[in-house]
């Protein structure tokens, strides 16, 4: 075989992973659990309208929708179905929050994961919001 056969096979097969590779970051969708919280100086009198909000956006698994709220901290709690590559991507809750009339005093939404993770959430939950 010569060396210019053996370099076109070896394009053909690199090619061909590139796309297997592609096709299963991009096919394969997995649920991803998200636990995260903001600090606000300023809230509703209630969560529904950001929990309605969140049901209905790209990925997010509507009935996994969850709220908490402990003194000016907000808590949520939701299952995405995302591809490999994280798309579709995390929801803007920050835009969100702002347009509900949270007012934030922290830097953002953060994960709950870490030390201070509460193992026990009674969650804010109407069925029929």
């Amino acid at each position: 075989m010569t060396r210019s056969r053996v370099i076109k096979i070896a394009i053909a097969v690199a090619a061909s992973l590139g796309v297997v590779a592609y096709l299963f970051v991009h096919t394969v969708h997995v649920s991803y659990g998200y636990m995260v919280k903001c600090e606000f100086s300023a809230l509703p009198s209630n969560d529904s309208e950001i929990r309605r909000w969140l049901r209905v956006q790209p990925g997010v698994v509507a009935h996994t929708v969850v709220t908490f709220r402990t003194n000016s901290t907000l808590k949520l709690r939701f299952i995405m179905s995302q591809d490999l590559s994280r798309r579709p991507p995390f929801p803007k809750l920050d835009e969100q929050c702002q347009l509900l009339g949270y007012k934030r005093s922290s830097a953002g939404f953060r994960d709950c994961l870490g030390p201070e993770r509460e193992e026990t959430w009674y969650p804010d939950y109407d069925p029929q919001d």
